[in-house]
C-alpha cells in the first residue's frame, strides 16, 4: 500500500554541503493538511454530564463517609484497650521475629576456627539455630576417672561430632567426639557390665563414652542416630535390637501393654508381689514368673490385642516374643543383679577357670581338631564369630537367643554358598561348627552364658522352630568345658602369643604397644596406671597386663639390652620419649638419660598430647644382671 505522503528524493546537485540542515519549524508541521476522514476524528465527542446527577452523587457518598466514621468512632471507644495490647504485642511478635532473623544470619556467616570443637562453643551453638543436628536430648553419662553417672544434655551435630553440655543453654561444651575420625564402635552394654540398664557406648581405639536412657526405644533411636552420621564403615559387626520390619509391631505392643500394667490391677499385682514380698529372686524363680506372667496377658487381652491392625498383621509367634522382651524388661531388668548372683556356684566358678585353660590350648588347634568335616569346613567363620560377640552386648535373654540364631543362620548361608542350598546341616556339624566359633571369639565368660540360656529354651518364643541351634550353641559350651589336653600344654611363643592370645593394644600416632593379659609370670608386667591419661580412661589397661610388643616387633622374649636398644633406634624423641614412659622402671634410667634434658621438656607434653601413662615393673627377686639378660 503506498503511503499518503511523497518525499522526493533530493539530487547530488540540489544537495548543499555546506549550509546545514535543520528540522521543519512547528508552524510547517501544524500547517499540514490533515485528510477528511482520518482516524482521529472518527471517535465521538462525550456528552457532559447534566450538573443535578453529580450533586446528588457527592451527596450520597458523603453521608456514606459519615457513617463509616461513626462505626469506626464507636468501635474504637469499645476495644480502645485490646487494640491497644494487639498492638503492642504485634509490635514485639515482630521484633522477636527481627530478631530471630538477626540470629539466623549472624549464625549463617559465623565461621568455624579449627578442627577442635572445644575452640568453637560460639559456632555449634549456631549450627543448633540453623538446624544442622541431628539429635539432641539428655542422657547419663559415666564419668572417665570416678565412674559415676551425671545428668547432661547431648547434641549429635550432622559432621559427625556429638558434644555434651551441663545444661541446655548450650554455652560452654564441656567434651566431645569426632565420629568420623577414625573407626567408630556404637553399641549397646550389657547390663551386667555396665551395672544400668539401656547403655550403649561409642568406642573409638581406647576411649570409650558410656551413655544411658531412660528406655530401650530411646537408646535405640539414639544408637541409629550416631551409627547414621558415621561416614567410616567399622571392620565389626553391629546388630540392632528391633529390626526394622517389627518395629511397627513392638511400638505398638508396647503402647497396650504400657495401659494393661496400669489398668489391669491383677496383673500389676503380680509384678508387685513378686518384686517386693517375694524372698526368691534366683534366675529360675524369675525365669518362671516371666512365663506365668505372659501367660496371664495373653489369657486375658488377646482379643483386645489382635484388634490393633498393626499387632494383627505380626506373622506366627511374634507377638508372643515381643510380649516375652517386654514382660523381661520389666521384670528381669530390675532383678538382674540377683539373678546373676544365683548362677554364681562354686561349681560354676572352678568351670570357669577351667575353660580360660582349655582355650588357651583350643586357640592352636585347626577346624579339623573340632570334629568339623572338610565338606562343611567351607571358610573361616569370620561372619559367625562377630555375631556371636555380640552376646557381650544383650542384656535381656531374649536378645541373646536372637543373636545365636542369628549366627546359625550366618553359618548356614555360608555353607549353603559352597555347597548348594539342598545341603542339609545337621545338628552335630553345627554344633561342631560352634564349637570353633566360640573359641575364636572374644566372649567374657561362656560358662555364665550356658547357665543363663539353658533354662527354658526348647519353649521360649524366640526359638520357635529352631530350638536346635541353641542347642547346638549350649552343647559347643559343654564340650569346652569338659575338654581334656591330653598331655597337650600350651606352648610359649613370643611370635604367636599376640595372634593366639587375647591381646590389648594401644597405639598413637606414631608408637603402638600390645599387652596379654597372660605372661606366664615373665615379661615386663603393668604396674600401675597414671591418672588423668588417655590409659586410665580405657578399662583394658589394668594392672598385670604383660608386655607384648612395640610396634610390631614382639619384645616379651627379648633380651634387655636388644629392647633398650630397640627403643633408642627411634629418631623422633616423641616416640622415644612416649616408649620411655611405657617402659619406665630402675633399671631403665641409664635408657632415659640418652635424651638428656628433653625428657624433662617432653614429659607433659606426653602427657597431654600423646597420653600414654602406665608403668611397667620388673621382678624385684631378680638382680640387675640377670634383669639386663632377660624381662623377668
Amino acid at each position: 500500500m503506498a503511503s499518503s505522503w511523497y518525499h522526493k528524493r533530493p539530487t547530488l546537485q540540489s544537495v548543499d554541503h555546506c549550509t546545514p540542515t535543520y528540522p521543519p519549524s512547528v508552524e510547517s508541521e501544524g500547517a499540514l493538511k490533515v485528510r477528511k476522514h482520518s482516524n482521529f476524528l472518527r471517535r465521538k465527542k462525550r456528552r457532559p454530564r447534566p450538573p443535578t446527577r453529580d450533586a446528588e452523587l457527592e451527596i450520597d457518598e458523603r453521608v456514606e463517609q459519615l457513617d463509616l466514621d461513626n462505626r469506626r468512632s464507636t468501635l474504637s471507644s469499645m476495644f480502645r484497650d485490646r487494640l491497644t495490647s494487639r498492638s503492642s504485642r504485634s509490635s514485639s511478635d515482630a521484633m522477636e521475629t527481627l530478631q530471630t532473623l538477626m540470629q539466623r544470619d549472624k549464625a549463617f556467616h559465623m565461621v568455624r576456627h579449627g578442627s577442635d570443637p572445644l575452640l568453637n562453643d560460639a559456632f555449634y551453638a549456631s549450627q543448633v539455630q540453623l538446624g544442622n543436628y541431628v539429635k539432641m536430648g539428655w542422657l547419663k553419662k559415666q564419668g572417665h576417672m570416678w565412674k559415676s553417672w551425671k545428668m547432661r544434655f547431648f547434641i549429635l551435630f550432622s559432621d559427625g561430632i556429638i558434644a555434651y553440655y551441663k545444661n541446655n543453654c548450650r554455652k560452654k561444651i564441656k567434651g566431645c567426639m569426632q565420629l568420623n575420625d577414625g573407626v567408630v564402635s556404637v553399641q549397646h552394654v550389657d547390663i551386667r557390665v555396665a551395672a544400668k540398664a539401656y547403655v550403649f557406648q561409642i568406642e573409638k581405639g581406647f576411649y570409650k563414652l558410656l551413655c544411658s536412657c531412660s528406655s530401650q526405644i530411646e537408646a535405640e533411636l539414639w544408637v541409629t542416630a550416631l551409627r547414621s552420621v558415621r561416614k567410616a564403615k567399622t571392620p565389626w559387626y553391629e546388630m540392632n535390637l528391633t529390626v526394622n520390619e517389627e518395629k511397627a509391631g513392638l511400638n505398638a505392643v508396647t503402647k497396650h501393654l504400657n495401659k494393661i500394667f496400669i489398668t489391669d490391677m491383677v496383673v500389676a499385682e503380680m509384678l508387685v508381689i513378686f518384686k517386693e514380698y517375694d524372698d526368691d529372686h534366683s534366675y529360675v524363680a524369675i525365669h518362671n514368673f516371666i512365663v506365668d506372667l505372659d501367660d496371664a496377658i495373653i489369657d486375658r487381652h488377646h482379643l483386645s490385642l489382635y484388634q490393633d491392625p498393626e499387632i494383627e498383621m505380626l506373622p506366627g509367634n511374634e507377638l508372643v516374643r515381643l510380649i516375652r522382651r517386654h514382660v523381661e524388661d520389666r521384670v528381669f531388668l530390675p532383678l538382674y543383679s540377683e539373678a546373676y548372683a544365683s548362677l554364681e556356684t562354686e561349681k560354676l566358678k572352678a568351670t570357669r577357670s577351667k575353660v580360660e585353660q582349655n582355650l588357651k590350648v583350643l586357640k592352636q588347634k585347626a577346624q579339623e581338631n573340632f570334629g568339623i568335616s572338610k565338606d562343611v569346613s567351607v571358610c573361616n567363620w569370620k561372619q559367625a564369630i562377630s555375631v556371636i560377640n555380640m552376646l557381650d552386648c544383650m542384656s535381656l535373654p531374649t536378645h541373646k537367643h536372637e543373636v545365636i540364631l542369628f549366627a546359625g543362620k550366618a553359618i548356614t548361608e555360608a555353607i549353603a554358598r559352597y555347597n548348594g542350598e539342598l545341603f542339609e546341616v545337621t545338628d552335630d556339624a553345627l554344633t561342631a561348627i560352634f564349637r570353633y566359633v566360640l573359641t575364636m571369639s572374644s566372649l567374657c565368660d561362656l560358662p555364665i552364658h550356658r547357665a543363663l540360656l539353658k533354662f527354658g529354651y526348647l519353649h521360649h518364643p524366640a526359638c520357635q522352630n529352631k530350638a536346635n541351634i541353641v542347642g547346638a550353641f549350649l552343647e559347643a559350651i559343654r564340650w569346652i568345658e569338659i575338654y581334656e589336653p591330653k598331655g597337650e600344654s600350651y606352648q610359649f611363643d613370643s611370635m604367636a602369643l599376640s595372634g593366639s592370645r587375647v591381646s590389648v593394644s594401644f597405639s598413637t600416632n606414631d608408637v603402638g604397644i600390645q599387652f596379654t593379659p597372660d605372661g606366664n609370670g615373665r615379661g615386663a608386667i603393668v604396674h600401675s596406671v597414671r591418672k588423668q591419661s588417655q590409659a586410665a580412661l580405657s578399662a583394658a589397661i589394668v594392672p598385670g597386663l604383660s608386655l607384648i610388643a612395640i610396634n610390631s616387633e614382639p619384645v616379651i622374649g627379648m633380651a634387655f639390652d636388644k629392647a633398650a636398644d630397640f627403643c633408642i633406634s627411634f629418631h623422633n624423641h616423641d616416640t622415644l620419649a612416649s616408649i620411655l614412659y611405657a617402659l619406665q622402671s630402675t633399671a631403665v634410667q641409664r635408657l632415659r638419660k640418652t635424651i638428656d634434658c628433653k625428657m624433662g621438656e617432653l614429659a607433659m607434653e606426653i602427657l597431654h598430647r600423646q597420653s600414654v601413662a602406665y608403668t611397667l615393673q620388673f621382678d624385684g627377686n631378680v638382680d640387675r644382671a640377670d634383669t639386663l639378660a632377660h624381662w623377668s
